[in-house]
């Protein structure tokens, strides 16, 4: 699965009540930590925890129980859900042939 659907994936759960935890996404710790410190990174959540250890760039565990997504996190979401993508394509499609925007 690709960074921008994962991330997704996290956000909704996080919107859900849940905690994410790296095992729900069948990711390593590090992986997990680097998506999330990312996305905290990007503005898409706030109140995370990314630890990482005090040699090397390793990460130690990522919590998010306190967790909430942002107004843009939340646009993230909805800019990246299929059907947002699949109307975007149809007006660009609708563009290039010279035909009105799916949402007019």
């Amino acid at each position: 699965m690709n960074e921008t659907k994962m991330t997704v994936r996290v956000l909704k759960d996080i919107i859900a009540g849940k905690e994410p935890k790296a095992y729900h996404y069948d990711l390593n710790i590090q992986s997990f930590g680097e998506l999330v410190n990312e996305a905290m990174g990007r503005g898409l959540l706030v109140n995370g925890i990314v630890s990482r250890s005090r040699f090397g760039n390793h990460i130690q565990y990522v919590l998010l129980n306190e967790a909430e997504v942002t107004k843009v996190g939340e646009e993230y979401i909805s800019d990246n859900t299929f059907f947002k993508r699949l109307i975007r394509k149809m007006n660009l499609l609708r563009l290039l042939s010279g035909s009105r925007d799916v949402n007019s």
